[in-house]
């Protein structure tokens, strides 16, 4: 096999491989938005109709329980999913994109960066449901029924999506930055994106 044969199947390879984790990166944020969808309708939705209506639940446990962080992520998370479609589909068809998947992250940067405030709650939000499961069964029971209803989901373990989320980002696009071309700007960007969305949230 000559040298240049071998050039252009490691190239194809790297190109198949880039194109593999892209998809992964797309198939895990879609995941992940269905899970923020969960707990929007099966928990922080009707748990807010109740406020006012059971005892079990006040407007001052229930911001505990749900950071307006959440608003936020999920629909920023919800733009980034459409933009890094787009890009994926050309890339695919071999076409040029209007921005490369690094461009696209560090487009949403500041905003990665800020999980780190619903990363610094966390530890109360568990704290508060550690303290329902204790002392609050009406509540457990309302939250254990919803699960039934959440794809078996419980509460504590959508909120913690945000927590697992952004390192999971860094390892994706680590992976990916081993199947750019050195020469290539999308490079420049993916490894740009590597060292700063993610400062502050690790």
């Amino acid at each position: 096999m000559s040298i240049g044969t071998q050039a252009v199947e490691s190239k194809h390879h790297k190109s198949g491989q880039r194109l593999n984790i892209m998809k992964e990166i797309l198939d895990t944020e879609k995941n992940y938005l269905t899970e923020l969808e969960l707990l929007e309708e099966y928990y922080a939705k009707p748990l807010k109709e109740l406020i006012g209506k059971q005892k079990f639940i006040t407007q001052p446990l229930y911001n505990k329980i749900f950071k307006g962080d959440l608003v936020i992520i999920r629909k920023t998370n919800s733009e980034l999913y459409h933009e890094l479609i787009e890009n994926f589909e050309m890339e695919r068809a071999n076409k040029v994109p209007n921005k490369t998947f690094g461009q696209i992250f560090l487009q949403y940067a500041p905003f990665i960066k800020g999980y780190t405030r619903y990363f610094n709650e966390f530890d109360n939000i568990n704290s508060t449901l550690e303290d329902i499961r204790k002392n609050n069964k009406p509540l457990q029971l309302w939250l254990d029924a919803q699960r039934k209803e959440a794809r078996n989901k419980p509460l504590g373990g959508l909120l913690i999506t945000p927590v697992q989320r952004v390192p999971r980002y860094k390892l994706l696009l680590t992976e990916l930055v081993k199947y750019t071309s050195p020469i290539s700007q999308r490079l420049s960007n993916v490894d740009q994106c590597t060292h700063t969305n993610f400062r502050s949230c690790n």
